[in-house]
């Protein structure tokens, strides 16, 4: 007697597969941050003066600090030097957070364009050119340069979402030029 296993879908497939790579993936990678956190917190404890345990102890601070190098060893777990760039790269990281829109302004930028989309392709170019007009061309220019290559086309007839784009583009390369050399 053989074994036949049921015949799957293509999406069966699909699902399977994906859900396999994701338990690769959670295999491959544990989380070590509780760890991590764990091993800064006693850390912090051992320059502490006023720890009961380890204030004015150095051999006791010796002792754990070898006991959690140990641990940590054991757990696969590689810290991560503290090096000036990488200070550097995650300061500008907590800096300039906001290169994304806010989503209550992106759904609404957004929804500005979608009104503008069903209007005739005509209609588009004629606001596009009285906003050229009503802002001055070079004005008008620069905002579309400044909004950068995301732009769509509808929004080029919308002032206000020309301009959130545009400080949006701004905020991007301004952010991109602060990035820390290596």
């Amino acid at each position: 007697m053989s074994f036949n296993p049921p015949i799957l879908t293509p999406e069966e497939e699909a699902e399977v597969a994906a859900k396999a790579a994701q338990n690769v993936a959670r295999l491959a990678a544990p989380d070590n941050t509780p760890l991590l956190a764990l091993a800064a917190n006693l850390r912090a404890r051992h320059v502490d003066p006023k720890d009961i345990e380890f204030a004015g102890r150095p051999d006791r601070v010796a002792a754990s600090e070898l006991q959690l190098k140990a641990l940590l060893l054991r757990a696969g777990v590689t810290e991560v030097v503290m090096t000036p760039q990488l200070l550097a790269e995650q300061q500008h990281a907590a800096a300039w957070t906001q290169t994304e829109l806010n989503p209550a302004v992106a759904a609404l930028v957004a929804e500005r364009v979608a009104g503008i989309e069903k209007l005739p392709a005509r209609e588009q170019v004629e606001r596009a050119m009285a906003l050229r007009a009503e802002l001055g061309a070079d004005d008008y220019d620069r905002l579309v340069f400044e909004a950068g290559s995301a732009l769509p086309e509808a929004a080029k007839a919308d002032n206000y979402a020309l301009k959130t784009m545009a400080a949006q583009g701004r905020y991007r390369r301004a952010a991109e030029a602060a990035k820390p050399k290596p």
